[in-house]
């Protein structure tokens, strides 16, 4: 291993450094701008690189010094690198370099860590990410919301063209109108499955689902309560019955027809046959 990177360095070396990849982490700091890069040269050329661009352990990756690197370049200095110690965590000490470094607001940091453990959240914890860029949790938790639900504001913090805060109220009203559609499409999972159906392979919007799944509530209550209410009128209808029953002994015929008489038949099937629906088995 130590040979394979005694070759690497040699040819970053004799590359001017063109073979390197930036860590990941590293690639989330902004560059400098050009009038900045051009005043870093000139101090360069003039009093040579006072610090080495440092790489990983393998000397794969450049991790603190894209700026001296570039810096270099337009002044045509030869660049000097060193590398970690083997053990050593890249990110952390590439948070130690910028961080310390570079003139960021808590939003800007709070940002850069969110997307730091994004890039390594599987070693990162929030509370891990927090301390390396010396915020609260709390500040990073935001950075993290403004990151799911508004990322393109992201960058406008990164750019110093939106507030932090502001990126953050934007987002978090994002958050709340996606929990809002989330319960709206349980609730429409509960009462129409098939309109869910729908939405999930997008020929329905959710609000046109919702507005079908509602009138079938509303149509279902209607016919309920026309349902009771002729429930009720059955005692009357019993009452009828008594009294066509009362006058047919007095000699009355043909009060009640055969065809209505079928009818009566058809629907007491009905009724008999809806009761032994609500019967224990």
């Amino acid at each position: 291993m130590a040979s394979n990177v005694s070759e690497r360095l040699a040819f970053l070396d004799e590359a001017g450094g063109r073979g390197w990849k930036v860590h990941p982490v590293a690639a989330l700091f902004p560059m400098m701008s050009d009038a900045e890069l051009d005043d870093l040269a000139a101090d360069i050329k003039a009093n040579g690189l006072q610090y080495p661009i440092m790489l990983d352990a393998d000397a794969i990756m450049l991790v603190d010094g894209r700026n001296r690197m570039a810096a270099c370049r337009r002044a045509g200095v030869k660049p000097q690198f060193e590398q970690l110690a083997y053990g050593a965590d890249p990110v952390a000490h590439i948070w130690s370099a910028n961080a310390k470094r570079r003139h960021m607001t808590k939003g800007q940091l709070a940002i850069t860590a969110g997307r730091t453990r994004l890039l390594d959240s599987n070693n990162l914890t929030q509370d891990g990410a927090a301390k390396l860029a010396g915020l609260t949790r709390s500040h990073l938790a935001q950075a993290e919301i403004i990151l799911q639900f508004a990322p393109e504001l992201a960058d406008n913090v990164l750019i110093n063209a939106e507030p932090f805060d502001t990126a953050y109220k934007k987002a978090t009203g994002r958050k709340q109108e996606a929990s809002s559609e989330a319960a709206k499409m349980v609730r429409l999972q509960e009462m129409a499955p098939d309109l869910a159906d729908l939405v999930t392979e997008e020929r329905m919007s959710l609000a046109e689902a919702m507005a079908g799944a509602n009138q079938r509530v509303e149509e279902r209550r209607q016919a309920i309560d026309a349902g009771r209410r002729a429930a009720e009128r059955l005692t009357d209808f019993c009452t009828e019955a008594v009294t066509i029953a009362a006058a047919a002994e007095l000699g009355e015929r043909d009060l009640v027809t055969e065809d209505q008489l079928a009818r009566l038949d058809d629907a007491m099937i009905l009724l008999r046959r809806i009761q032994r629906q609500g019967e224990p088995p």
